[in-house]
């Protein structure tokens, strides 16, 4: 085997080229599974994990080590170093970016030479979009109180943090957007990169010269109240809904009617149900039977629509935040406009979630249809 064919040797080659920049490198005596070796120069004592992988490195794995590094075993270290020899998704690198107590580095292994990554030097997603160069997604709602405008803005927050200009159009008749974000919010990325907008609009504010790459319709509950021009030009439509008894049995029929309305104007966009407000409670017995109920629920649409998805919540989903569930409390508090997007002991899971979720968008686009569930 070639060395970057065997992990053990790999993670010798990456200690080689560390070791040739001043580092000290330390082997664990025993083989430990959460990390490779052991990096130390001054007072940076970093723990370096190598993945021998030919796929993209994403979010979960990121969040993985993340999670390693708060770890009791963890706690040693004061820096960590993911290193791999294939490549990592913009989105991954964005929440390696985010984490500020432990920095993380992102490195690229290739010809014996170790290329340290940022957003600034990462490739663009690659994404479904229209004819106009933008992407559009537009968010549903089977019945009031599952999220849509709440998934709608962190969404697009989740998309600014990767340096991305985003429109948020309000096709609600409440106007929740407008009133949660009257201004718009800037999202401040880390010197010397420039932070991105999220600008939000009424429909009759729009215009698509404008130069955001980016739009996200929160959309009316009546379909019929959303404008077609629009709603033709959709390349993604994402669907909250809970998983709970209450969900299934009053929301299960109505999601699949959504559906068909969109799919009635729009015959190419990618379809998605969206878990959202998820416990932390993925092996109780009660959670798999739900989302088994839900999978034969929506099972006849999937084999019909090769882009249509329930998406599997162990997969993707938003999980439940206290973060989430207070946030437009700014709006009672007098506080300015924000996201749910603060990092609270040492993590965010909203923030974590919805990097997620455009990670799964563009993996959804590059296999071209959904794998049937």
């Amino acid at each position: 085997m070639s060395e970057i064919e065997n992990h053990q040797n790999l993670a010798k080659a990456v200690a080689r080229a560390m070791k040739k920049k001043g580092w000290e490198i330390i082997f664990p005596t025993i083989n430990i599974e959460e990390y490779d070796f052991t990096a130390v120069k001054g007072e940076i004592r970093a723990v370096v994990q190598v993945k021998n992988w030919k796929r993209t490195v994403g979010v979960p794995q990121i969040r993985k080590f993340i999670e390693f590094l708060k770890l009791p075993m963890g706690k040693q270290f004061n820096r960590g170093f993911f290193i791999t020899t294939s490549d990592f998704g913009k989105a991954a690198i964005t929440l390696a970016e985010q984490k500020g107590n432990k920095p993380i580095q992102l490195a690229l292994f290739k010809n014996k030479r170790l290329k340290i990554l940022t957003p600034n030097n990462s490739k663009d997603i690659k994404i479904a979009t229209n004819k106009d160069g933008k992407t559009y997604i537009g968010v549903f709602t089977c019945k009031g109180g599952v999220g849509k405008t709440t998934v709608s803005a962190h969404l697009a927050g989740a998309l600014a943090l990767m340096g991305y200009d985003v429109a948020l159009i309000d096709l609600d008749p409440q106007r929740h957007l407008n009133v949660l974000l009257p201004e718009g919010i800037y999202l401040p990325r880390k010197p010397p990169n420039l932070g991105s907008t999220i600008n939000v609009f009424n429909y009759d504010e729009y215009d698509p010269s404008f130069k955001e790459k980016f739009v996200i319709c929160d959309c009316s509950p009546d379909f019929q109240n959303n404008p077609p021009e629009i709603m033709e030009k959709l390349n993604y439509c994402i669907i909250p809904t809970m998983l709970n008894p209450l969900g299934l049995n009053k929301n299960g029929h109505v999601i699949v009617s959504t559906l068909e309305k969109i799919r009635s104007l729009n015959k190419n966009a990618y379809l998605m149900v969206l878990v959202n407000s998820l416990y932390n409670e993925k092996t109780t017995e009660l959670i798999r039977v739900l989302k088994k109920e839900y999978q034969k629920l929506f099972k006849k649409l999937e084999t019909k629509d090769g882009r249509f998805r329930f998406i599997d919540p162990e997969e993707c989903a938003i999980r439940f935040s206290k973060q989430l569930f207070y946030w437009g409390s700014h709006i009672y508090m007098g506080g300015e406009s924000e996201l749910a997007f603060k990092t609270i002991g040492g993590r965010c899971l909203p923030k974590e979630d919805f990097l997620r979720l455009v990670e799964y968008l563009e993996e959804s686009t590059q296999i071209g249809q959904f794998k049937l569930l």
